[in-house]
């Protein structure tokens, strides 16, 4: 069967069973039917909550990966078996009863990005959730990438970034503080306060990614007022014989990268696994279609150990991860004086005669990231009704930045910042009948952010300590056709700051935060394929202490920062609805968001600048407003052929002032994206090639303030067309394979720029690219 299809079906199936089928994800009736066992047939574990499809209804099965297939049906009755990041299987009744020991072999497929029905961290199915699902396999595709270039061809999902590395996720055009990140099931703490300062999460330690796209404040707690981003492990090993993993070896030709990452996991016995993973990256001077961009290197280094033990009521679970990063920050964003400065902005690329060859050295400046994650969950399920978890967090991020500096203290940080977190989280999952579940938790966490002694420098944000705590119910009730979530949360906050500013004065305060959020959600089948979720709720998030207090350099970004003490909560009511088509040639989804904002913060030039020892750089400051945001996305894959498929996608956002109707700055433009894409099976089926052919187009952002950026237009609009080449090499032992991979991105070497790069003030974004990678699987 064509892989294509094989690979999109499980996601169609499981929105159709959910629905249609009223499958009873909480509790089975066992029969004295033919019992199934569904296995991974690479690390023959048992794989719990695969969607069974037999006649117009479905089950799932159970945590043994189980199920107890009804008596009565026919002989001819086609059973289906589909989960997500696996072939689908359909065999009939008669060929399941000759079946050897009534087991199922799923296989993994090479990518999954499709419809999510996430299930996180024990959590019970969210079928009201609008969003999307990245697995391990395509983000094995994404070696050298940060986490927001590997989730922004998710529907909805864009970029801001800074320069060539330094990105952050835009989800429905909210950003930064906006966006909260798990990782691991742990809220990330960082200095991510900073437009230029890009998440510490290193791709090589993903399991899967999800994006939530709704007002996820209910669930998840303050911060996630534009969604929720997800990043998480696959389940450990126990079941599994031998120690498998896999290594992947890539280089490329723009900063002349490349690195390598390994995993290794291995099951002990039915109660005891482990799991290690690994990689480091190394580039130098990135490149545009034209021009070096100096001091643009990188290198970065990680690894994840996880240890868990079970039982048949009992979990626990201890998990530790790092990454350290060193990366240097663009020439070009430091310039002498004001007229230098105002010169390099108006001709938006460095003269020729400043740039230098071609180097790995990072010289001044550049900033250094450590960031530390420890977390011990543990489990208990006493019986079908109750389950119980506890989780604790530590997080320790330090954050260094350098600069030229005079008498020789240019190795002396001229910011220093270390915050360390601790989290606590404990939650109860009831499952009254098959149709109805409660869901309830509690969280505390604690935050101590301070600037170390001794730089030499005023600090840019004061030291500060936050604490917060949260409590929130969800139920959930569902039927054949329908389902509906409600869901409410109190949260609370304090946090108090502490700084001396550059005349020696003490300044800072203390912060009380109260309050409390709704989120209502739902699903229903209209129609035989057609499904439709929305959901409503509200959110907020107090306002950053950099956004408060900030009076210094953003070096990432070249700009010099004020901020305002006078700012209040964000506040967010949004609404957003998705509406999906499924057949056997055409998958079409369409979705749609409001969202009103409260005293929405943003960053805004004063038209003034400031000079430091380093360099000129242009005065921003912190402004607030209410605002309204909306949108729509798009997508629709066609499947003219069986080895063939035709993707087209397309979004847009408006972004205003309510008062005054002025556009929003940074937000995304008009974009639609298209791919064309060919699978084969090679040689009967033991080796699998792919092709495609992807083209991006961006048009110019006309919904653009002259007077909320430092020039008075936006750049042009651009098209960029990409190539991806897949072969994998199967029978190299047995449960292994080789994967061969080419990309190049930026084809025809196309020289652009994008209105959500900060550094488009000085400079182009990225030119061609061309990636080679080979992962070997055992």
């Amino acid at each position: 069967m064509n892989l294509i299809i094989r690979r999109i079906i499980p996601f169609l199936l499981i929105a159709l069973a959910m629905v249609n089928g009223g499958a009873n994800i909480s509790a089975q009736e066992r029969s004295k039917g033919l019992l199934i066992r569904v296995i991974d047939d690479e690390t023959l574990q048992p794989l719990p909550g695969v969607l069974v499809h037999y006649g117009r209804e479905g089950n799932v099965t159970n945590e043994e990966g189980n199920i107890d297939l009804p008596q009565g049906l026919a002989a001819n009755t086609t059973v289906s078996f589909s989960y997500i990041g696996y072939q689908k299987i359909s065999l009939s009744i008669d060929k399941l009863r000759r079946s050897k020991g009534g087991v199922i072999h799923m296989t993994p497929i090479a990518e999954a990005l499709g419809e999510v029905v996430v299930t996180t961290e024990g959590n019970t199915t969210r079928r009201t959730a609008v969003g999307q699902s990245i697995g391990a396999l395509t983000l094995g595709m994404q070696m050298g990438k940060n986490l927001g270039e590997a989730v922004q061809g998710v529907r909805g999902v864009s970029l801001i970034s800074n320069g060539v590395s330094s990105s952050q996720p835009v989800i429905h055009g909210m950003y930064g503080e906006r966006i909260l990140i798990l990782n691991n099931g742990v809220r990330h703490k960082s200095q991510q306060w900073g437009q230029g300062h890009a998440p510490e999460i290193a791709l090589a330690q993903a399991g899967r990614v999800t994006i939530l796209k709704g007002a996820e404040s209910v669930r998840y707690g303050a911060d996630a007022l534009g969604g929720v981003i997800i990043v998480e492990q696959a389940s450990l090993p126990y079941t599994q014989e031998g120690i498998k993993g896999s290594t992947t070896l890539y280089g490329a030709t723009n900063g002349l990268a490349y690195g390598l990452s390994g995993k290794l996991e291995k099951g002990m016995g039915p109660h005891l696994a482990w799991r290690v993973l690994g990689d480091y990256s190394n580039s130098g001077d990135k490149r545009t279609a034209q021009y070096l961009l100096n001091n643009t290197g990188q290198r970065q280094w990680s690894m994840l150990g996880q240890l868990g033990w079970r039982s048949t009521a009992l979990e626990a679970e201890l998990l530790i991860s790092s990454l350290q990063e060193k990366e240097g920050t663009y020439f070009g964003a430091q310039m002498g004086n004001v007229d230098l400065l105002k010169e390099r902005i108006e001709m938006g690329r460095p003269p020729q005669d400043v740039i230098t060859p071609f180097t790995r050295k990072i010289d001044y400046g550049y900033h250094t990231t450590s960031h530390s994650l420890a977390k011990l969950k543990m489990g208990y399920t006493p019986n079908n009704r109750h389950r119980f978890e506890g989780m604790i967090a530590y997080q320790l991020n330090l954050r260094n930045e350098y600069h030229l500096r005079r008498n020789k203290l240019s190795h002396v940080p001229e910011s220093a910042l270390v915050l360390q977190n601790v989290e606590g989280e404990f939650l109860w999952h009831y499952t009254a009948n098959k149709h109805l579940e409660v869901e309830s938790g509690i969280l505390g966490t604690f935050t101590d952010n301070y600037n170390k002694p001794g730089t030499g420098v005023v600090p840019m944000i004061p030291n500060y300590v936050q604490g917060g705590w949260g409590v929130y119910t969800i139920t959930k009730y569902h039927t054949d056709m329908w389902g509906v979530e409600i869901g409410i949360r109190g949260d609370g906050q304090r946090t108090e700051a502490v700084g001396i500013d550059y005349d020696g004065q003490n300044y800072g305060g203390i912060e009380h935060q109260n309050n409390l959020t709704y989120s209502i959600g739902g699903y229903a089948e209209i129609a035989n394929g057609l499904t439709l979720r929305s959901q409503i709720g509200s959110a907020w998030r107090a306002p950053h202490v950099s956004e408060l207090y900030s009076n210094g350099l953003d070096m990432e970004r070249g700009i010099y920062m004020i901020g305002n003490k006078d700012l209040k909560s964000e506040r967010v009511f949004k609404w957003v609805a998705s509406l999906s088509y499924r057949n056997s040639w055409l998958h079409a989804d369409i979705e749609g968001y409001l969202q009103w904002v409260n005293n929405y913060i943003y960053q805004e030039p004063t038209k003034a600048y400031r000079t430091l020892v380093s360099g000129t750089y242009p005065l921003f400051a912190i402004k607030q407003t209410s605002a309204a945001l909306h949108g729509v996305d798009a997508e629709v894959t066609v499947y003219p052929f069986s080895w063939l498929s035709y993707t087209i996608s397309s979004g847009m956002i408006w972004a205003n002032e309510q008062s005054t109707g002025r556009y929003l700055p940074y937000m995304p433009p008009l974009h639609i994206r298209e791919e064309i894409k060919g699978e084969w099976a090679v040689l009967g089926g033991r080796h699998k090639a792919s092709i495609s052919l992807h083209h991006k187009f961006v048009a110019k952002q006309k919904r653009f303030d002259p007077d909320t950026d430092l020039i008075k237009f936006a750049p042009p609009a651009y098209h960029l067309v990409g190539l991806n080449v897949g072969f994998t090499q199967g029978g190299i032992a047995k449960n292994s394979d080789i994967i061969y991979r080419l990309s190049i991105e930026n084809l025809f070497n196309k020289e652009y720029k994008e209105y959500t790069n900060l550094a488009r003030y000085y400079a182009h974004d990225l030119g061609r690219n061309i990636q080679f990678s080979i992962s070997y699987n055992f």
